[in-house]
């Protein structure tokens, strides 16, 4: 399963949110998921997945489409109009 992660903070990020997301990848990745991140915290880390960091509209878009799965915490509204393109996403409301 293709599974695309957002999260505003992300490792190298140290935090809550940040080590229950890395963990999930990690997991996700070891039960032979295909995993893909994207964050807006800079750094490096080597890790067995990609990390796409501050990506565009075009990128993150792109992103979300090739994903069968979208999995983003806590919920960003910022992002969530981007989200919302993919088509197979019910209308809201």
């Amino acid at each position: 399963m293709k599974i695309f992660i957002y999260s505003h903070h992300f490792a190298p990020s140290v935090g809550g949110m940040e080590k229950v997301l890395e963990i999930l990848a990690g997991e996700f990745v070891r039960k032979g998921h295909q995993v893909t991140v994207a964050t807006e915290t800079p750094g490096e880390l080597a890790l067995p997945y990609p990390v796409h960091r501050a990506p565009g509209f075009a990128e993150f878009v792109r992103l979300a489409r090739a994903s069968e799965v979208i999995l983003t915490a806590p919920i960003s509204l910022r992002r969530l109009p981007r989200i919302r393109t993919r088509s197979r996403l019910p209308a809201a409301g």
